[in-house]
This record gives C-alpha cells, structure tokens and sequence, in this order.
C-alpha cells in the first residue's frame, strides 16, 4: 500500500518510510498545507515514530498546482544531484514564493461548501459574479470579483501581476477543473502579453484533481508560479506632494525595509563568479553588490537562493571565515562537505583558511 491509498493515516507514511530504508534510499515528502489538511501531521508523526536523518518532511503550505511545482523544483535538485537535506532545505527556502490564483466560474459548489450562504450566491449568480481566490499562508482566501467571464480573466491577470510577476526559471502549472479546458484555453488567448517570451510553448497544463474541483465546481482555472526572488509586498505612503515606495522583505517574522528590489539579483550575479575552490565574505559581496553595509541581506538572499545548483552560495562566510550554521541547503555539514569537495582548506571543523582560499576581488 503506498502513502497515495490513504494519504490521511500516519500507518501508510510509516510503512512507506519503512520500505524507503530498506532500500537504502533517502526522501523527501512534500505534503498539502498543513492549514488545509491533516496530511503533514500525519507524515510528522509517523516520522516521529522512527527518526533518522534520511527523510524529511516539508509542508508546502500550498495546494494543489501550488504543490505540484515545489515538487517539480524538488525533482530538478534530485537531477542536480542533491541530497534529500539539502532538497528540503532548499524547498522550505522557496515555498514562500509559490502564488497560487484561480478564477470560479460558479458560485454553485461554494453554496454546496457551506462557503458561501445561498442568498450570496443567489445574487452573485444573478449578477453574474466571478470570484477570484488564492491560497495564502496555507489558507483559501479572496482576492476580488468581477462581473462576467471577460472582466473576470482580466482580475486574474491583474492579480498575477500584482503578486509580484513570475520567475520563469522556475516551475510553473495552469490547471482547470470539469471536463473540458475550453475556459482555460479562453484564459491563455487573454493573458498571451504574461507567456509572450518567456515560454517556448504553451504553458503546462494540468487538470485539478476532485478534492479541490468539488470545493470550487466545474470551469474553473488557476494558475500557479514562482514569483521572482526580489519581489515583495510593496508598501506606498505619500508625504507632501511626493509618493515614497518601500519595498519590504520579511525575514524571521520581523520586517526589514530594503532600499532596492534589484540588489537580492546583483548578490546573485557576484556569488555565481566566486571561483571553485574559493571562497567571500557576506561583507565583500554586499560591497562588490553596490551595498557596503547590507552583509545581513546578503544572507538573507542566499537563504532564498532561487537556483541552487547554479549560485554557489556554500561559497559565502562570515568574515571571520566560519561557516553557516543555518547554511539552507544541508546545515553546516553540507557547506563544509562542498567547500572541501573544491580544495577549499579548514582552519578548523567551522572556519575556513581565509588567508589560503579568500577571492581577491573587492580587497
């Protein structure tokens, strides 16, 4: 019996982990939000039972098309050659990203849901009413209505890019719900200027699996991205006869003003020219980014390293040269692991040889 027989028992989980061991093999299970579903408790507890350090459990806190494209990053860093830590790592650094926004066709199978009350959707229905909703922070939530299919697609583009835009070196997932995806195609023909570009084809296509098409009800679209790595919500105040616009990052609960969006791109830009076998500081690459004084965000731009494979983040120290203990991609072993793999030398267990392996550049 797999996990996917009865995906609510912590029973298939354990046996599933069981047979993942016996094998020899590590894992990493991606669970619907825990918000939505009891899946992940189900997933935790049954690892609880038999800890190790082989398998790992990821909330996505996200459904459906949501979960699907963090399992498809996921299955990227597997061909990269990632190890299961580093995946979940890697997965939980990003899933912050994920923007899942879908457009309702009927108000229907809301009133069923007990969502939405009878007389609500009586007169949506009448009026000709299209919701448009996104899971945000593992919950379901609305975001605007419009009158009409037409105005309703158009909110939903609205929406997209208001969330941020779309990272297009990352997975990304249109879905429809019913039998037929003649109001998606519709939707696809409406947003062309989002895909024109920067897809080769058709975006990919997935149907929406009963769970969620019961909630919502037939003709329903969602489409489900990664937004970019500098982009956040954006606060405007005016003062005067002038609009000042700050742009804020939330890191650790708490929220810090970033004075550029475009700075988490230069930290990116500078740490992929860090030669093999070398490594800099989170101050020199603040510097080489334009920013003398942001060493902390660099961290927190590594910490949200879009494409790990690609920008060698495990490359960055601490200007003493000790590694990171909460280094996102595996913990202080996996930056150690990597950095001795290229030549780099050790001082000791936590620092690197600063004198022997620091890139010159900026100094």
């Amino acid at each position: 019996m797999s996990c996917q027989d009865r995906p609510g028992q912590p029973y298939a989980f354990s046996q599933a982990i069981a047979e993942i061991r016996e094998a020899g093999d590590e894992a990493v299970i991606i669970t619907v939000g825990a918000k939505l579903s009891g899946t992940n408790q189900s997933a935790r507890t049954a690892l609880a039972e038999a800890p190790g350090g082989d398998v790992y459990v990821v909330d996505s806190n996200n459904v459906t098309l949501g979960e699907r494209i963090l399992v498809e990053y996921a299955l990227r860093l597997v061909d990269e050659g990632r190890s299961a830590a580093q995946i979940a790592a890697a997965v939980e650094a990003v899933r912050d990203r994920v923007v899942v926004i879908g457009l309702l066709e009927t108000l229907e199978y809301l009133v069923r849901g007990g969502r939405l009350s009878a007389a609500a959707g009586a007169v949506g229905t009448l009026l000709n009413v299209k919701p448009v909703v996104a899971a945000e922070d593992g919950l379901i939530v609305q975001l605007g209505k419009a009158r009409g299919s037409k105005n309703g697609r158009n909110l939903l583009n609205q929406k997209v890019e208001k969330a941020g835009g779309i990272d297009f070196s990352m997975p990304l997932a249109l879905g429809y719900t019913g039998l037929s995806d003649a109001v998606l195609k519709k939707y696809i023909e409406d947003s062309a200027a989002l895909w024109a570009g920067h897809t080769e084809n058709e975006p990919p296509i997935h149907t929406i699996g009963a769970t969620i098409g019961t909630h919502v009800g037939p003709g329903a679209v969602a489409v489900a991205f990664f937004r970019p790595p500098t982009s956040f919500p954006v606060k405007t105040t005016t003062k005067g006869t002038g609009t000042f616009v700050v742009v804020y990052a939330f890191q650790g609960g708490r929220e810090r003003s970033m004075a550029s969006e475009g700075f988490f791109e230069r930290v990116y830009e500078v740490v992929e020219q860090i030669p093999e076998g070398m490594v800099a500081t989170y101050g020199q690459v603040a510097l080489l980014a334009g920013r003398p004084r942001s060493a902390r965000y660099v961290g927190y731009a590594l910490h949200s390293n879009p494409r790990p494979g690609q920008i060698p983040c495990h490359r960055v120290v601490f200007a003493d040269g000790r590694i990171c203990e909460g280094f996102a991609f595996g913990g202080p072993d996996a930056q150690r692991e990597l950095l001795m793999g290229e030549g780099v030398t050790f001082a000791d267990p936590m620092h690197v040889d600063l004198g022997a392996c620091r890139w010159p550049a900026g100094l």
